[in-house]
């Protein structure tokens, strides 16, 4: 899976400013209107968030409502070194792609190109290595007992996610009707939560990802595939969550053909 990172704010207006790019020469007074933003808000803005997050354990997809340094003091983390950390990933990165103000149409096809449409074969993909795991390591007492049938499930219930999205939410969208779908979106975020909940439980399951001394070829790949999908899953629900429902509830104006999202809607098999 590739590393695309979408975001809703251009560079101009995203760039730390010159005392939070030299945070070691600066005392925690300096640090703290960064450090009161929310994570979605950090990472809308800037490509190299997300990253950071993602290493950090930190939701900024369904719990990214919060201030950094509330989850910072949740994590046990120290948000100096976070921030600095954050002004690192943000030096190397190219300008993201701005969402806020493009058609929501164009986002539609964005999101079903993007993330909908990998998504379900990448699951497939680690669900097979899952197996193999657990079968050729039955015995050793660091393997992954339950993963397999834990990707199974969830597996099922993102594919139903995703219908919900492409068959109901995304036609609405198209007829500018964004507005009648407050039910609906409801709906979708509760399960953005729970898709956050099996994350936490594959963790849990993989040791946060991290492969035992022991593990071969196939087990490392399936680590390192399963840190990446929860990236780009976090991604996925970051850009939903806080960028294409609060856009849709509040939209009055169609500026795309009304049948330009329904085209756009086939990633998931019927």
């Amino acid at each position: 899976m590739t590393r695309t990172v979408d975001s809703t704010i251009d560079r101009p207006e995203r760039r730390l400013r010159a005392e939070e790019r030299t945070l070691p020469r600066h005392g925690m007074n300096h640090l703290d209107p960064l450090a009161q933003r929310t994570l979605a808000e950090l990472a809308g803005e800037s490509a190299g968030a997300a990253r950071v997050f993602a290493r950090h354990g930190l939701d900024f997809c369904c719990g990214g409502r919060i201030p950094l340094a509330e989850a910072c003091a949740k994590q046990g983390l120290d948000p100096r070194a976070l921030l600095r950390e954050l002004a690192a990933e943000e030096r190397g990165d190219d300008a993201p792609q701005t969402w806020s103000s493009q058609p929501l149409t164009e986002l539609v096809q964005h999101i079903v190109t993007r993330y909908h449409a990998p998504l379900l074969p990448e699951i497939a993909r680690l669900l097979t290595m899952a197996q193999r795991v657990e079968k050729v390591h039955a015995g050793k007492e660091s393997c992954p007992r339950g993963l397999a049938a834990e990707l199974a499930e969830w597996s099922e219930s993102l594919a139903l996610h995703l219908r919900k999205e492409e068959d109901v939410l995304f036609p609405l969208i198209a007829q500018d009707a964004g507005p009648r779908a407050a039910s609906t979106i409801k709906t979708l975020e509760t399960e953005h939560d729970d898709h956050a909940k099996a994350l936490a439980r594959i963790r849990a399951l993989t040791d946060d990802h991290v492969p035992p001394t022991e593990a071969c070829g196939t087990w490392r790949a399936l680590y390192a595939g399963l840190a990446e999908f929860e990236l780009e899953l976090m991604r996925h629900v970051h850009l939903e969550n806080h960028v294409l429902y609060p856009r849709a509830l509040q939209s009055t104006m169609r500026t795309s053909p009304p049948d330009t999202c329904a085209s756009a809607t086939k990633a998931v098999p019927r």
